[in-house]
């Protein structure tokens, strides 16, 4: 959604066995773990001047997405963009009331986060764009 390529649930840094720029919260297993992502100035979203995306991902703009899940998983995703193209409102509505925030940045984040909801408008939309890229 945000285009975070600066986080990673696969490996983790020097030390640690999981988790780039993210922790894991709760007990460890299926359901009861939540893995919660920090720094993202990174992402596309927040899009920072000087932010550069990973060579690996072979993407020219830290503002390209690129679908980076298990295809395991597959069944889930579908499943979480329905759940989040029903909560696109409240999102957007977070977006235009946060306090100080200037117009025009919330016009580009909305505008942002609009091509990632195109993406996942529809559950083939989802397989096209999305799971058609998951990793075995």
């Amino acid at each position: 959604m945000i285009a975070n390529h600066d986080w990673s649930m696969r490996a983790g840094p020097a030390g640690k066995d999981c988790c780039h720029n993210a922790e894991l919260i709760g007990p460890l297993g299926p359901g009861s773990t939540i893995p919660v992502p920090y720094d993202f100035d990174f992402s596309g979203f927040v899009d920072a001047p000087y932010a550069t995306p990973p060579d690996q991902l072979h993407i020219s703009s830290v503002r390209e997405r690129v679908y980076r899940g298990y295809c395991m998983d597959n069944a889930q995703v579908l499943a979480v963009a329905r759940q989040m193209r029903d909560a696109r409102p409240q999102m957007m509505a977070a977006i235009t009331s946060t306090p100080g925030l200037d117009p025009a940045t919330a016009s580009r984040a909305i505008s942002f986060l609009d091509g990632f909801f195109a993406d996942i408008a529809t559950d083939d939309a989802v397989n096209t764009k999305l799971l058609r890229r998951c990793v075995n």
